[in-house]
């Protein structure tokens, strides 16, 4: 029996290699030997481990294999459902690994201490590096199924790390490891994720009023704009001064719904019949109208949205500072104004410019970042350069007149190439342009050049340098003309007059006699001319005659009305969603442009339409009734022929 005073085995020393394996492979969860129980978190690397005893090292996870053993953790095939896929773990490792930084502050041996110090401060760097990977490249490694999106992820930890006690909505998610963002976002690499994280954060603030859950994004949007590679992800984003204009609304107006900042500036207390936000403002604060709870409702919303233009002014602000977003900024507040100029006007269209509340927001921000010029005890205010101004505006103006020129020389050179294939094809191939879809449109657009060309404004288009710019107006002038022949040559059905006579923009009979003076002088083929000007004799007969027809049927009933145009359907069909019914030539001219319904925006194609029959039988007996009252009229007026009352008698 061993004595009591018997001293216990000394526990073995681990060796220096040992123990970062240890550390490595507690941040990382893996494992290099068989486990003698498994555990669900832990990985087993096996072909690893086969791959160090090939190369004849020892199996253990140490700073010079740490990024092969990180990425083969990251690479397991079919991760499991319950799995947390690449970029949460990656996360989660760089909190194991500050955990492992801070355990190691305790051991006494300061040789070791350092080694593991420098081993752990390296696979941070790879975690930090592969997590920016994983998130500008989500399908690199293997994800469980329905696995979220990193650029999701991280907006998760943002706006966890962004919730005050205050906010209406509790936080989603969990908070990052401290440290983690800060060490992420500083780097250039997360530049490529940040489009869609900003378009998610976007997202949030979408149609949310001034009850709603806006701060806490905003607080993100600030802290975003912090990091230089953010701020400049967030300006050079495609939707920083959106390029797309839809059909139904102006340009005003998409900058609010789709610009970055736009449904940060939509935040109101101020209705928007348009694009209504939610909570309801109206319901939740002026439902009762006891002066306690309306003075109540007034300071609160007072408050939020001195917190909104607060913190708008505080993210334009960081933008303004800093030399590579500060021009893109000053871009996208002139556009936000030059597109809605319509503001100010008696009536506003709130279909092609911003709502009041976005307006009220921007003029509010803007007084904010104008206050230290304004205060005349401001220390600022004499910081202001006034031969800059000058200066800078005469360099935006060059800067914006040669830029023009490029345009005007291209988009002139275009239109010449463009009208000369235009006259090649219409003499070769005149059908498509007859077709009862595009005859109008075609003769439309000719008639508009003939008016620039041949009009009374002719004269205002005198340019300094044609040659320049690649203006030839005579050529043009004649090319239009030859369409416009070609077109009539091959008009066997005789409707491109009437085509003509119909656009009410541009036509007129004059314009087409002063035409013709014009080819004379420039030296025409007299053939042109000649067929030419039997074709504005043609056209002006079938506006005549058009003008008897619409006397002829008087009042039209609203359901026989195009509901676009207002004239007269031929061939009515119905659009199959929005059960509008609607002239066939009308909607297919639309859908050679916009494969949506006009209406309903919903998808729209020509084998969809839904053929009116009834409605269109209908229009046809009412022409017929209104033709045959006309002619009994026509007679009377015509009076009886000489004779016909004596032989009456």
């Amino acid at each position: 029996m061993a004595s009591p005073f018997t001293p216990a085995p000394s526990r073995q020393q681990r060796s220096p290699d040992e123990v970062e394996d240890i550390i490595l492979r507690k941040i990382l969860l893996i494992t290099l030997t068989p486990p003698s129980s498994p555990n669900p978190a832990v990985a087993y690397l096996e072909l690893t481990a086969a791959e160090l005893l090939s190369e004849s090292r020892p199996l253990l996870a140490l700073r010079d294999n740490a990024e092969r053993i990180l990425i083969s953790r990251l690479s397991i095939p079919d991760p499991p459902a319950n799995s947390p896929p690449p970029f949460a773990f990656l996360a989660a490792a760089f909190r194991r690994a500050a955990d492992e930084a801070r355990k190691i502050t305790t051991i006494r041996d300061s040789g070791l201490q350092a080694r593991l110090r420098a081993s752990i401060a390296h696979t941070r760097g790879l975690i930090l590096s592969y997590a920016r990977m994983v998130a500008s490249n989500p399908t690199i490694f293997p994800s469980p199924p329905n696995a979220p999106n990193p650029a999701a992820e991280l907006l998760i930890f943002l706006l966890a790390e962004a919730s005050d006690s205050l906010d209406p909505t509790p936080a989603p998610g969990a908070l990052p490891p401290p440290g983690f963002l800060d060490e992420l976002l500083g780097n250039e690499a997360i530049e490529p994720v940040m489009g869609e994280l900003y378009e998610h954060l976007r997202q949030r603030v979408e149609k949310v009023s001034a009850l709603g859950d806006f701060q806490r994004p905003l607080r993100v949007l600030r802290r975003l704009v912090g990091f230089p590679s953010c701020a400049k992800a967030l300006v050079q984003h495609p939707k920083w001064i959106p390029k797309n204009q839809t059909m139904f609304i102006g340009e005003g107006r998409a900058m609010e719904l789709s610009s970055m900042l736009g449904a940060f500036f939509h935040v109101s207390a101020i209705p928007d019949r348009e694009v209504a936000s939610h909570p309801d403002v109206g319901q939740q604060c002026f439902s009762s109208l006891r002066p306690a709870d309306l003075m109540s409702s007034f300071a609160t919303i007072k408050s939020v949205m001195n917190s909104l233009q607060d913190g708008l002014r505080d993210v334009l602000l960081v933008l303004l500072k800093n030399l590579d977003t500060r021009d893109k900024v000053l871009e996208y507040l002139a556009e936000m104004i030059n597109k809605n100029v319509g503001r100010s006007g008696m009536q506003v269209d709130p279909l092609k410019c911003a709502s009041s509340g976005t307006f009220v927001n921007l003029s509010a921000v803007m007084l904010r970042l104008c206050e230290p010029f304004l205060d005349q005890m401001e220390s600022k205010k004499g910081k202001i350069d006034v031969k800059y101004l000058p200066a800078k505006e005469r360099e935006e103006r060059l800067r914006v007149f040669h830029q023009s020129e490029n345009v005007v020389r291209f988009d002139m050179k275009l239109a010449n190439e463009d009208v000369g294939m235009l006259a090649f094809t219409s003499e070769q191939i005149s059908a498509p342009l007859l077709l009862p879809e595009m005859v109008e449109r075609v003769a439309s657009m000719l008639n508009y050049f003939l008016l620039q060309l041949a009009g009374p404004q002719r004269k205002s288009l005198t340019v300094k340098d044609p040659e320049k710019y690649e203006f030839k107006p005579k050529q043009l002038l004649k090319q239009i003309v030859t369409i416009y022949v070609h077109i009539a040559r091959g008009d066997k059905e005789a409707i491109f007059p009437a085509a003509i006579s119909k656009d009410g923009r541009s036509y007129n009979e004059q314009l087409f006699a002063s035409a013709g003076n014009i080819l004379w002088k420039i030296g025409v083929d007299p053939q042109i001319i000649q067929e030419f000007t039997q074709l504005a004799g043609k056209a002006k007969a079938a506006a005549s005659e058009a003008m008897d027809a619409e006397a002829i049927l008087g009042d039209i009933p609203d359901e026989f009305l195009d509901p676009i145009q207002y004239t007269l359907m031929e061939d009515p069909v119905i659009l199959p969603l929005s059960r509008v019914t609607i002239d066939r030539p009308v909607i297919v001219r639309h859908l050679l442009s916009d494969s949506t319904d006009p209406f309903s925006r919903s998808h729209l194609t020509q084998d969809m339409l839904l053929p009116d029959t009834d409605l269109k039988l209908r229009i046809q007996e009412f022409v017929r009734s209104q033709q045959f009252r006309a002619r009994p009229a026509a007679d009377s007026e015509m009076g009886e022929p000489d004779g016909a009352a004596d032989m009456v008698e």
